[in-house]
């Protein structure tokens, strides 16, 4: 089995990033567990109806310097199937440039091979890669 990256530190700035979307919206949110893939359940009441999945990513960098993001194929694999059962998806950033959001959407032509290319940490960290541009996403 592939070893756990996440750090405290990691969860604690997803945790601070989701804080930041829910009390904006008025959700609840759940860390899913990890068999899911995507990070969070977003509920309009305390553990009721799930009305979306949201992968969070915590990044150091400006959108001056990169623009788009990168993000595993199979984590855009795993919102189709949330999609496919009626559950909208996403994925929230945090960046030096504040707190954004992109909508799940189908149909990709960009997806290219990639990943942590520069130092791997492991064989795995490379793989099929999405490029979405910060023109997708919404500032929160």
């Amino acid at each position: 089995m592939r070893p756990r990256y996440e750090t405290s530190k990691d969860l604690s700035a997803e945790t601070a990033a989701m804080d930041l979307f829910a009390s904006k919206f008025g959700y609840w949110y759940k860390k899913l567990p990890i068999s899911y893939r995507l990070d969070y359940a977003i509920m309009k009441e305390k553990e009721k109806a799930v009305v979306g999945a949201i992968e969070v990513k915590c990044r150091k960098f400006s959108w001056s310097r990169f623009p788009d993001l990168i993000l595993s194929l199979s984590k855009i694999m795993k919102m189709k199937q949330f999609e496919d059962v009626g559950i909208p998806a996403g994925l929230l950033l945090k960046n030096d440039d504040g707190l954004w959001l992109w909508k799940y959407a189908r149909g990709y032509d960009d997806v290219t091979w990639g990943g942590r290319t520069i130092s791997p940490r492991d064989d795995q960290d490379s793989e099929p890669i999405v490029h979405i541009h910060r023109s997708a996403f919404i500032k929160v």
